[in-house]
């Protein structure tokens, strides 16, 4: 067996710095230690546990705490890295960890549990912090450090920065246009509790009213639950275009009924997960999640449990928040660059639309044929016209939806009173080329705008983008027809 004044003797220095080193102590310097420890792994070094635990009163061993209702277990990345964070930190230092199965401890009586096997200290990763068995544990003489939930100054604790995350997810999506967002939310927990709040918090701030009907319940890391959640969502009569879900893995429920539904994630539906974990990433598209640092937060667990344990009396407690970041994967659209007439519309439906708003237009022109135009409204007009032309140009060359959505609502407005001056005596032949003039100017707008459309979403888009755009050329034709035609009958 090798002993440390085998390692000394090999590292030639003496055994007092072996000790020191091989428990990572700051008095040795990190060049040493590595050399010694390197050196004790080369030479298959193994503390005698059992004369250290006489020697230190400990017996080098972490209770750990994993309540897994839901059965996803250690395959659940988030709890997988934190476990491996915990443990990379607590082999470093000598430590082991023994798990404590929430089956075979019905009675959830972990205090006498954790003494009758002697840990060092105890972990708690998954738990109902509010029942009586972790509380007993918690509140006594045993070390122990809580994830995600925090009790008081007195016992210390490691958070996600969940408050952080769901803002930041939150205000993300609405960047990108979108105001009906529903909440797939956890069980009722400190976590959960918060998560809510901002999520309300930051759609107020952005005068974003959120609707009842748009949160339901479901249970952390079940994805069945949460495909019959969606389900009711997306069966409202005015259902959400935009979904989070508590986790990634509910989220791959939702994903489930989404599809049977024949909807496109990123297109016709978004959705939002959190956590970060491998499998999501792998998708087509990407999911949009958050992702939360497990390796860090297992880490720095370890680290507070451990000097926790070591310094008895002496530690002060903490509550340390990690923050993660954004994946901004391919599952939510941005509807700033959909123009509402994205969704396909068949050729029929487009010339009834024509036909019906042609008509209308003329029925407006006939209400308004012995009305009195001055020189002065024919004036105004054109100078609204050009106001107009030139706002679609800008919006164009913005690229933006919304400024050209509004460009469209001029036009309607300027169409129906051209359609009163022409018919005026004081509309002239010169008008009639200034008009005919702007208005290709417009289409030239309208033109470049379908470009754009068309280069974000494809050859279909173009296809509508090209419909639009002849569709509102033949209207300014009609315009013009009527109001010859209409001129001519009160001449």
């Amino acid at each position: 067996m090798v002993t440390l004044k085998d390692i000394a003797k090999e590292c030639n220095v003496s055994f007092s710095t072996v000790s020191k080193a091989l428990k990572g102590s700051s008095e040795i310097s990190e060049e040493t230690i590595n050399l010694i420890q390197k050196k004790a792994s080369e030479m298959g070094y193994h503390p005698n546990i059992a004369a250290r635990t006489l020697r230190t009163s400990k017996t080098y061993n972490i209770g750990v705490i994993f309540e897994d209702k839901t059965g996803a277990g250690f395959q659940h990345q988030y709890f997988a890295k934190i476990i491996s964070g915990f443990q990379d930190v607590a082999q470093s230092r000598d430590y082991e960890i023994t798990f404590m199965s929430y089956h075979r401890n019905k009675e959830n009586d972990y205090y006498n549990h954790s003494r009758s096997r002697n840990f060092d200290g105890v972990a708690i990763l998954s738990a109902d912090f509010t029942k009586k068995g972790i509380k007993d544990l918690v509140q006594s003489e045993i070390p122990t450090i809580t994830l995600d939930y925090f009790y008081d100054d007195e016992h210390s604790a490691v958070l996600s920065d969940n408050s952080k995350g769901m803002e930041d997810l939150v205000e993300y999506v609405i960047s990108l246009g979108h105001t009906k967002i529903a909440m797939i939310h956890g069980e009722d927990t400190l976590v959960t509790k918060e998560r809510k709040k901002v999520f309300l918090d930051t759609c107020k701030k952005h005068n974003i009213e959120i609707p009842s009907e748009y949160f339901a319940e479901a249970l952390y890391h079940d994805p069945m639950i949460s495909s019959e959640a969606t389900n009711i969502l997306m069966s409202l009569k005015n259902p959400p275009t935009c979904i989070f879900y508590p986790d990634d893995y509910s989220a791959l429920g939702g994903i489930r009924e989404l599809n049977s539904r024949n909807l496109l994630l990123g297109k016709d539906i978004s959705i939002v997960g959190y956590d970060g974990i491998m499998l999501t990433s792998m998708m087509l598209p990407a999911l949009t999640t958050y992702e939360q640092d497990g390796v860090k937060m297992g880490n720095l667990m370890a680290e507070n449990l451990i000097s926790k344990i070591e310094n008895k009396g002496n530690f002060l407690n903490s509550k340390t928040i990690v923050s993660g970041r954004i994946l901004k994967g391919g599952t939510v659209v941005d509807l700033t660059k959909i123009w509402y007439f994205q969704k396909k519309q068949s050729e029929e439906k487009m010339k009834k639309n024509k036909i019906v708003l042609v008509a209308l237009l003329i029925s407006i022109f006939c209400t308004n044929l012995f009305a009195e135009t001055t020189r002065a409204e024919i004036k105004q007009f054109f100078k609204d016209y050009k106001e107009m032309v030139s706002l679609a140009e800008k919006a164009v060359k913005k690229e933006s939806i919304p400024d050209m959505t509004k460009v469209e609502g001029l036009m309607t407005k300027l169409t129906v009173k051209y359609g009163k001056l022409v018919l005026s005596d004081e509309w002239t032949d010169k008008d009639t080329k200034l008009y005919k003039k702007l208005t290709e100017k417009y289409g030239i707008a309208h033109k470049n705008f379908g470009k754009f459309i068309g280069s974000e979403f494809g050859n279909t888009a173009k296809d509508i983008g090209k419909e639009v755009t002849d569709t509102a050329k033949d209207i300014g034709k009609d315009f013009q027809k009527a109001g010859k035609k209409l001129k001519k009958l009160f001449e």
